[in-house]
Parts: C-alpha cells; sequence; structure tokens
C-alpha cells in the first residue's frame, strides 16, 4: 500500500533507522526526542507491527521522520512503543504537515490505525538526551 515518491517504484525504501542522527544542521533549537506509547486492541499486535514495520515507519522516513526505535511489550501484548528524533519544534512542526496533512495518511492509514490501536490510551512524552545517553 505504500504510495512511494512521487514518480517512484510504489516500494517502500529501504529503512536507515537514525539516519540523521550524526549528520543535521542544528538551525533553530535544540533537538529532543519523542516518545510515543500505545495500547494495541486485544488480538492486534502482528497486524499493528505489520502496518508500522511495512507501512508506517517507511512513509515517515521519507518524509524525513528520523526513527530511532521501535519496541513491543516483551510480557504484554497491548504494549507498543517508539521514539522519533526533532532537530527543533520547528523542524518538528514541518515533519508532521508533511506526514499529517498528506491525503495519503488521512484517507489509507488513519482510518486502519483507529482500528488497531486504542487513541484514547495514547502517551506522549517530549524528553531530552542527558549527558550520558547514547541518543545524542
Amino acid at each position: 500500500r505504500y504510495p512511494g515518491a512521487a514518480g517512484g517504484t510504489g516500494r517502500a525504501p529501504t529503512l536507515q533507522l537514525g539516519w540523521r542522527l550524526n549528520n543535521v544542521n542544528r538551525e533553530d533549537g535544540m533537538a529532543f526526542y519523542e516518545l510515543r506509547q500505545y495500547k494495541i486492541q486485544d488480538g492486534k499486535m502482528d497486524a499493528w507491527l505489520k502496518i508500522m514495520e511495512e507501512e508506517i515507519i517507511p512513509f515517515q522516513c521519507a518524509q524525513g521522520m528520523v526513527i530511532c526505535a521501535s519496541f513491543r511489550g516483551e510480557e504484554d501484548d497491548s504494549v507498543y512503543f517508539w521514539i522519533r528524533r526533532f532537530e527543533s519544534e520547528a523542524a518538528r512542526a514541518q515533519l508532521y504537515a508533511a506526514v499529517y496533512e498528506s491525503d495519503y495518511w488521512k484517507n489509507d492509514v488513519a482510518p486502519r490505525v483507529g482500528e488497531l490501536i486504542d487513541r484514547s490510551a495514547t502517551v506522549v512524552q517530549r524528553v531530552t538526551a542527558t549527558r550520558m545517553s547514547t541518543l545524542q
């Protein structure tokens, strides 16, 4: 289902998670991370991971998002979280617009996401790396 870049093959790009971490331009602020935790509907984890790994993450990376990590609960199959990095608030706003205002997101992805996660239980934390963090 991934639409690919304009004039592209329609295949999802090869993932290089965190590919921009050492190649950034800090134009207007301090980098920060977004830790997003979702509650997955009962019995839907496999379907959720499929859409995340085959569609959502590749699409967001193609728009310029930096995805640093993706996790599922080891014992609790309703737990999923992922980490994204933003170089500034301006960059975050631009990337959000590129992803969430796209026709692909609004018409294809968003309706399916609502069938797989409990949106009311979503927790989003903005965090900054401490001096000893490997994610800086």
